[in-house]
């Protein structure tokens, strides 16, 4: 793309996540296993940057806005891993009897390899204004629809 259009922005998505219905992020089933008492294995070698859709959708507007060209990447505030994530889904959705067994990516068949840590340098958009909600704060914001 940036052959043949320089002027083109690239933005690179993290693992993003939200409430609407009709597109489930990769919390909902976390929320509905852990919901339902099932046991919920998730990674703690695994470090993402993940934002909101809405704050996603944010740094998307201010690429525009501010004329990226190149590569910028849109990742969210802080690095986590999904047992993180899912230890704070628990305290923000106030599940009581959560369950939840930390595991390994090798412990888990998965169609492709991923590396251990997919965090991203969202330095530059960062630089611009590009101010992601922490994990914890957007999901409060998004409690109610969950």
């Amino acid at each position: 793309m940036l052959e043949r259009y320089p002027q083109t922005a690239i933005c690179r998505m993290p693992l993003m996540f939200g409430a609407a219905p009709t597109a489930p992020s990769f919390i909902q089933p976390f929320i509905e296993r852990l919901r339902s008492g099932q046991i919920l294995q998730a990674f703690t070698d695994e470090i993402r940057t993940p934002v909101s859709g809405m704050d996603a959708a944010q740094g998307l507007l201010l690429a525009l806005e501010k004329k990226v060209q190149g590569r910028i990447h849109l990742g969210g505030s802080e690095p986590l891993t999904r047992y993180e994530m899912a230890q704070i889904l628990v305290e923000v959705l106030e599940i009581i009897h959560a369950q939840m067994a930390p595991c390994q990516q090798g412990d888990i068949q998965m169609a492709a390899p991923r590396a251990p840590d997919l965090t991203m340098d969202s330095s530059l958009a960062f630089s611009l204004g590009y101010a992601p909600a922490p994990f914890q704060v957007a999901l409060q914001a998004l409690k109610d629809a969950l």
